[in-house]
């Protein structure tokens, strides 16, 4: 069960036995986001397979590390509030590009 006003509920809904576990979302935080990009892409970007099987490294793109520092402080800057379901929302929506998800962070939806 999910809500957004726990105090709205029916009491007979939060008796015993009708909730084992609760858990609160709150706003993510720099650290957790940038963990949380770099988790996405941690394999994109590093090193890229050609049609012949061979790897070679990426050239001209910023690295994972940095694009997850851009977006964490993009992010901070805004001074908005998202949770981690925001964010991963934002990322699954631009998965082929980190680029795109730091250029495009203004899309995130207010929450």
């Amino acid at each position: 069960m999910t809500t957004n006003n726990k105090d709205a509920l029916d009491p007979a809904l939060l008796r015993s036995g009708r909730i084992d576990y609760e858990l609160e979302f709150r706003a993510a935080v720099p650290d957790q986001i940038h963990r949380l990009f770099t988790r996405f892409y941690s394999d994109f970007g590093e090193k890229d397979q050609t049609a012949t099987g061979e790897v070679s490294a990426s050239k001209g793109t910023a690295s994972t590390e940095q694009l997850a520092a851009q977006f964490a402080e993009r992010l901070k800057a805004s001074e908005r509030n998202f949770t981690t379901a925001d964010i991963q929302r934002h990322l699954m929506k631009r998965k082929k590009s980190p680029e795109r998800a730091v250029q495009e962070v203004q899309e995130l939806p207010l929450g």
